[in-house]
């Protein structure tokens, strides 16, 4: 329960009179900042200092790709490694914060030292063994220094090495017999629960690891663990789904078994193990039932027992371990702490104390535990929000499968509509009756999203199919709606109107760009100017802050139960409007290199094309209106914090605001939170912020030199700023006494000796590698392959062209490429494949096996240096080569052999030169390790794009 409710419910409870329940709201200071949130400020600006600058370091290296030479972007990157590893080191005795911030520009300079090196030798190396290396080479980095930041920051880095090395091998273990899947699975797994282990607890006084970090060790190990067992499953092989399923379920039973203990007893850990195996129960469901549409539905409802089950069942072992926690020796005095930390959860207990013994010094209410008393939830009414989440996220694995059964049945649309409508009223009815029953509340939560989707679908599809104009989407979108605001009115549970708040916050606008926008009634035939949709962002971005704004003047005389729902409707739109504003920002930092995409959709907004003029000052002028209002509100609500280099940073994140437009919205909700005492929601708004700072990376119309002109700028501006409130606020607290030094909080200082392994052990990876290369470059023998590119984007590693090169000796040249192999149309009336073909024949019986992969590949050279592909070979033995052939290693990648690389990497903005590329030219040592250095056009002339 919020403690802004509490208070409400308290202020009720005892009849207290206005002036009474302004007094009692002032006495618990819920919108003050809380103690050290300058300090903490001061911290958070240095790390994010230390972290833009590094990044904008690596772009601006970047930017100077061939303005530079090799040897001067390995000296710039190898002493960005040296000296911010050796400052990490000097310094970590004496100024922690500011050897973690060096901290972080040493890891991230490690990681751009490996990728220039990677881009600069494109010998084809795997993307896994790039993220391997630089977890390996920053692992004494973390270990010297022991902070929090340095080990989420690391874990993520580790696990996209494991997840992208097991993904790999797996997709290739389904028909190459020496990559098993299940070893495969077995090791990434263990790796995983090693670092989770690493960063348990008892293990602090070594890794320095915070709870924040376990926990991200834990969910990046249940993603892991789920990936990899969906990644090798076949729906259609129940037994199969079974073998690949088992480790993933056992590992994540055990993980369920220890957070189950009373000793490490953590709900959300807990929550997000249940999910995990919530997804693969479904899975292994799926393949034993899947067939028609009654098989769908009883999926549907397997996954609604199996959810209601493991909620009821989490929510019943957190009360009995609550019960346990209480039921141990406490002294007196902290009963009414204990009442407090159950009624809240831990959040703000420290201002509802206060406002407990403020009301008892006034007579309010004749004592702390009597006030409690009055105002104790039922604790089934009571959800936490780890459990919120399983429940929303859980709740589709019924939902769709039943709404899909639906679709698929065959049935009329009315017929569904009527259905449809019938299951929210039973779920509606359910829902206000059944308030005690968790397993009821989730059932008639499937049913009710089911219900929902099935009526305003099957009512489109009936006026469709009666021929009423084309608005049948329109008016589907409005059934929607208007159930949407029908089960807010209705509903009695705080989560589920979060939820429908949410929804709201989506549909509502949808809606009305269908009523207003192109081809609608105010412009028949025709597209919406700009400006007729110019107004919708705002207004949706304007409704948290006007409701917030409200519920502030209503104060604590608002009924205690509308007030709850009106702060979880809130919550609900909010979190919909920041998830608004980061998918228009697009994928930030490292994300794009495994799920693809880059800049956001503001670039696809209406009127972008002719009318992008329009949109161009008006995105960023709202952009700065929000963040202005964020900084008034914040400036009004905490006067102490009124200072100059407070003034200087609003300045600075105002101009941040109006050149990323997708961030004024999510700095005005943080500065509303944080000034209305919203901590939770202010949570969010902070990883919204990060995320849009880290999409600027990819936003392509800023050139790599202006972004990372921009980002130094800033990191260099935060950085004076926190030494600028440091220095004022050692001035301020000059002349008050001493406070005795505490001691360490880590008891192990002999560890940061390991800091500097980091720079050596980069060095002796990297300086053998450039001496290796560069003498294939000079001495090996030219070679070019012919190929067929294309030329997709690449936003994490700058611009880059597939590759895929004409090597298979079965077919004319060019007509078939390595890397993108083509059923033959007639299996039956192809013919016999040749021996060293790529293509394997099909088994004739149940005792045919696959060839070994292709491991080499010879070519016969012509009098030019054009290399023709003769046979493949599948060992190491060698045999010996003609006058006029060459052999080249292959390497395999996604299950299929790949000549040295399948990208070649080349300057931003120099794709049309690229284009004319129609040969690969490598250099050959005798051995068969081969390089691509550059590519040549038709007539085998290198290409070299013109630079100003």
């Amino acid at each position: 329960m919020l403690p802004r409710i509490t208070l409400a419910r308290l202020a009720q409870s005892f009849s207290l009179t206005l002036p009474q329940q302004q007094a009692l709201h002032q006495s618990a200071a819920l919108e003050q900042p809380p103690p050290g949130a300058w300090p903490l400020l001061q911290r958070i600006l240095v790390l994010l200092a230390a972290s833009l600058s590094g990044f904008g370091l690596l772009m601006a290296i970047a930017a100077n790709w061939d303005d530079w030479s090799r040897s001067t972007h390995f000296v710039l990157l190898g002493l960005a490694v040296l000296l911010t590893a050796l400052a990490s080191w000097a310094l970590s005795g004496r100024r922690a914060l500011l050897a973690t911030a060096l901290g972080v520009l040493a890891l991230a300079s490690v990681g751009g030292l490996l990728a220039f090196f990677g881009q600069t030798y494109q010998t084809g190396a795997d993307t896994w063994q790039l993220f391997a290396l630089w977890a390996a080479l920053t692992l004494p980095l973390c270990l010297g220094l022991r902070h929090p930041l340095l080990w989420i920051v690391w874990l993520v880095v580790a696990h996209l090495a494991i997840t992208l090395w097991a993904h790999e091998r797996i997709q290739g273990g389904f028909w190459l017999q020496d990559r098993p899947v299940l070893l495969t699975q077995l090791l990434a797994m263990g790796l995983g629960g090693l670092w989770w282990l690493a960063l348990q607890p008892a293990w602090q006084a070594w890794t320095g690891s915070s709870r924040l970090g376990a926990r991200v060790a834990l969910l990046l190990l249940v993603l892991l663990a789920t990936g990899l067992a969906l990644s090798g499953a076949r729906m259609e092989q129940p037994l199969t789904t079974l073998y690949s399923l088992l480790p993933a379920v056992l590992l994540l039973l055990l993980l369920g078994l220890w957070y189950g203990r009373p000793a490490h007893h953590d709900l959300m850990n807990l929550s997000a193990v249940a999910l995990g195996l919530l997804v693969l129960a479904m899975a292994q469901v799926s393949s034993i039932l899947l067939q028609d549409f009654l098989s769908l539905f009883s999926i549907g409802l397997v996954g609604l027992l199996l959810l209601g089950l493991t909620v009821a069942g989490l929510m019943r072992l957190h009360t009995q371990r609550q019960g346990m926690s209480r039921s141990e020796p406490a002294g007196q005095a902290s009963a009414p702490m204990h009442r407090l930390a159950d009624l809240l959860a831990g959040s703000q207990a420290d201002g509802l104390a206060r406002a407990l013994r403020h009301g008892v010094t006034q007579g309010w209410w004749p004592s702390a535990e009597q006030a409690l008393a009055a105002i104790r939830p039922d604790a089934a009414g009571q959800r936490p929000a780890s459990l919120i989440v399983l429940s929303a996220l859980g709740g589709w694995l019924a939902v769709l499968p039943m709404a899909l059964a639906f679709f698929v049945s065959g049935s009329s649309p009315e017929a569904g509509a009527v259905l449809g409508f019938l299951m929210v009223a039973l779920a509606l009815a359910g829902l206000r009756a059944g308030g005690r029953s968790l397993f009821l509340e989730q059932c008639c939560y499937a049913f009710l999203l089911t219900g929902m989707l099935a009526a305003s679908v099957f009512t489109a599809l009936s006026l469709e199919r009666v021929g009423l104009d084309t608005r049948e989407f329109v008016a589907g979108l409005s059934v929607l709606t208007l159930l949407m605001l029908l089960s807010t009115w209705l509903l009695r549970q705080t989560w589920l109107v979060l939820l429908m708040g949410a929804g709201l916050c989506v549909t509502l606008p949808w809606l009305i760009v269908q009523l207003t926008g192109t081809d609608s009634f105010l412009f028949i035939g025709q597209e919406a100017p700009a400006w007729a949709l110019a107004w919708l962002n705002p207004l949706v971005a304007l409704v948290f802050p006007a409701g917030i704004w409200w519920l502030q003047r209503q104060g604590l005389s608002l009924p205690w139960k509308r007030l709850e729902k009106a702060e979880s409707w809130l919550a609900g739109w909010m979190l919909a409007v920041l998830g608004q504003h980061m998918l228009e920002a697009g994928n930030t930092f490292l994300l794009t290199g495994l799920l693809g995409g880059g800049p956001g959709m503001a670039m696809g907004l209406p009127g972008s094309g002719p009318g992008w003029n329009f949109w161009s000052w008006w995105l960023p002028l709202m952009s700065l209106l929000f963040a202005l209002l964020g900084s008034t509100a914040l400036w009004r609500a905490w006067p102490e914090w009124r200072q100059p280099p407070m003034v200087a940073l609003a300045a600075l994140l105002l101009l941040a605001s109006a050149l990323l437009p997708s961030l004024g919205v999510p700095l005005c909700y943080l500065a509303l939170c944080c000034a209305t005492g919203r901590w939770r929601l202010a949570a969010a708004a902070v990883a919204a912020v990060l995320w849009v700072i880290g999409a600027f990376y990819y936003q392509i119309h800023f050139s790599l030199l202006e972004k990372a002109g921009m980002l130094l700028l800033t990191g260099l501006l935060l950085a004076a700023l926190a030494t600028w409130m440091r220095v004022r606020q050692q001035r301020r607290t000059a002349a008050e006494p001493a406070v005795p030094a505490t001691a360490p909080r880590l008891p192990i200082p002999q560890l940061r000796h390991l800091i500097p392994l980091t720079a050596l052990a980069t060095a002796a990876v990297i300086l053998p590698g450039i001496q290796s290369n560069e003498a294939l470059i000079r001495d090996g023998e030219r070679i070019l392959v012919r190929l067929a590119p294309v030329d997709p984007r690449s936003l994490v590693q700058g611009d880059y062209m597939a590759l895929a090169f004409a090597i298979d000796p079965t077919l004319p040249l060019g007509e078939r490429s390595l890397a993108e192999p083509e059923p033959a149309p007639d299996a039956t009336a192809s013919a016999p494949d040749a021996p060293g073909s790529l293509d394997q024949p099909e088994p004739d019986n149940q005792d045919w096996k696959p060839e070994p992969p292709a491991r080499h590949a010879v070519f016969q050279l012509d009098a030019r240096g054009v290399a023709t592909i003769v046979r493949l070979e599948r060992d190491d033995s060698k045999p010996p080569l003609q006058a006029n052939e060459r052999r080249m290693a292959l390497r395999h990648q996604h299950g299929m052999p790949v000549l040295v690389t399948n990208a070649w990497y080349f300057r931003e903005g120099e794709a049309q030169a690229w284009e004319a590329a129609r040969y690969g030219e490598f250099r050959l040592r005798d051995d068969g390790r081969a390089l691509l250095v550059g590519m040549a056009d038709e007539q085998l002339r290198p290409i070299r794009p013109a630079r100003p």
